[in-house]
């Protein structure tokens, strides 16, 4: 194999926590568009500084407007354990877990729910790409504002 192309960075094992889906008996259509919420989290083993575990919360057509539109809804929780490689520097695990890892990560989830969904009335739903380095600019400057009011 060539020097050099296997990653830093591998995912080690997932596991799902929770998998809800739902059709309305009054589905009628293919769905047209979707309402996406993702949440994350990131925490280290205290025991080996290179192994990792990403939390990731997917919300589909949570609020009832957006299932009666879409005719569907579904929630999926799953976690991801990740490890570095030895030679990994703090500043590449700090620059990859959360960008390289939560990709990682929500391509597993894509393919569970599109495996989940594929034998449903509304055929197999793949979730939308997401463009994960502005997700985690979003949700940093979230966390950074609730920090901010918690100090007045």
């Amino acid at each position: 194999m060539a020097e050099g192309i296997i990653a830093k960075l591998k995912m080690l094992d997932y596991t799902i926590f929770k998998l809800a889906f739902e059709v309305s008996p009054a589905f009628q259509k293919e769905p047209s568009q979707v309402e996406l919420g993702l949440d994350s989290n990131v925490g280290i083993n205290k025991d080996n500084e290179l192994n990792y575990r990403i939390d990731i919360i997917i919300k589909i057509n949570e609020d009832e407007l957006a299932y009666e539109e879409a005719g569907f809804r579904l929630s999926a929780e799953l976690a991801g354990i990740f490890e570095f490689a030895p030679e990994t520097t703090k500043e590449e695990i700090d620059k990859m877990i959360g960008l390289n890892g939560l990709s990682m990560l929500f391509s597993t989830a894509r393919g569970v729910i599109a495996q989940l969904t594929a034998q449903s009335p509304i055929g197999k739903f793949v979730l939308p790409s997401v463009n994960i380095a502005e997700f985690l600019r979003q949700r940093a400057e979230e966390l950074a504002k609730e920090a901010e009011s918690k100090k007045k």
